[in-house]
């Protein structure tokens, strides 16, 4: 993925969790590429701020960004705490699933009736192949690319 944004020089903000924080080479591929680093909410705040300590110690830069896949799972405490902690909660307003032309289709219709949206991506062949197409249809629609992807 990283590799289809850099050829459409597209820059996304990228949430990773744990275990893929832990994986040096891919944080700093990130990083390096000019993308952002977020964090997956994992349950706890504990979580969150480890994967942001592991991030510095990669880029020695760190993350104020947490996204949670479910709106439902973030309520207005937790909000607060992650607030009063430096971060900036986001929740994902479409997960973008299925077969390569039902995604390109679905976030087309997705994307036409709001004006904003935070869409998630997942890493394989047939999210790269969406976002090839997409990427092209993001820019004649002057929508800006902030959040694309999330590794499981």
């Amino acid at each position: 993925m990283l590799a289809q944004l850099e050829a459409r020089n597209v820059k996304a903000a990228i949430y990773i969790d744990e275990q893929t924080a832990l994986d040096g080479e891919t944080v700093r591929k990130i990083y390096v590429s000019g993308n952002t680093l977020g964090i997956m909410w994992e349950g706890d705040i504990a979580k969150v701020e480890n994967v942001n300590s592991i991030i510095r110690n990669q880029t020695m830069t760190k993350s104020n960004m947490v996204l949670f896949e479910k709106a439902d799972e973030m309520s207005d405490e937790l909000e607060k705490a992650l607030n009063d902690k430096g971060y900036k909660a986001h929740t994902v307003t479409y997960n973008v699933s299925g077969k390569y032309q039902t995604m390109v289709a679905n976030v087309k219709n997705h994307i036409s009736r709001r004006t904003s949206a935070r869409l998630a991506f997942g890493v394989n062949e047939d999210s790269v192949r969406a976002l090839e197409n997409l990427t092209s249809y993001f820019r004649q629609n002057n929508c800006t690319v902030s959040a694309v992807s999330v590794f499981d």
